[in-house]
């Protein structure tokens, strides 16, 4: 692809991120506030934000302490720090979309702070990383997995 054409594509993604949504997200805020009142929507959206905080305050220290304690007794992470360093990204995006009001969001929020889909993504997502720093000059494997043959 040309950088003509990927500049295109990532207006187009723009676009559909911070208009398409929001409109959508709007739509559907609009017509559960016509299904429940605006007083339920209203207390909904705040809901689901303290919910938000709550859960991602317990997953990301949930996650800190194992990874704390396994670096205090000098045994890493398998997948190693990439990993764990995803995780912690994926709870706080996921904070963040909970935060946002919106049914759409909310979904996608709830996914990233929950373990096991957050723990599928992040492994997922390790390769891209991976080949991000590669492209940027930076050895993953010097910068973020341990130094010893000790893995969990």
């Amino acid at each position: 692809m040309s950088a003509a054409g990927k500049g295109h594509f990532r207006a187009l993604k723009l676009f559909l991120l911070f208009t398409l949504l929001p409109a959508v997200e709007l739509y559907l805020v609009l017509r559960i506030g016509g299904w429940l009142g605006a007083e339920a929507t209203v207390a909904l959206v705040v809901a689901t934000g303290v919910l938000g905080a709550f859960m991602v305050a317990r997953e990301l220290k949930a996650a800190l302490t194992t990874l704390k304690g396994l670096v205090e007794s000098g045994i890493f992470p398998k997948e190693g720090l990439i990993h764990w360093v995803g995780s912690c990204l994926l709870v706080l995006a996921g904070g963040l979309l909970l935060l946002t009001p919106g049914a759409i969001t909310d979904l996608a929020g709830l996914a990233l702070v929950m373990p096991p889909i957050r723990v599928l993504l992040a492994r997922r997502l390790g390769p891209l990383v991976e080949r991000i720093l590669v492209e940027e000059g930076v050895s993953p494997r010097s910068v973020l997995l341990p130094p010893s043959k000790d893995l969990v």
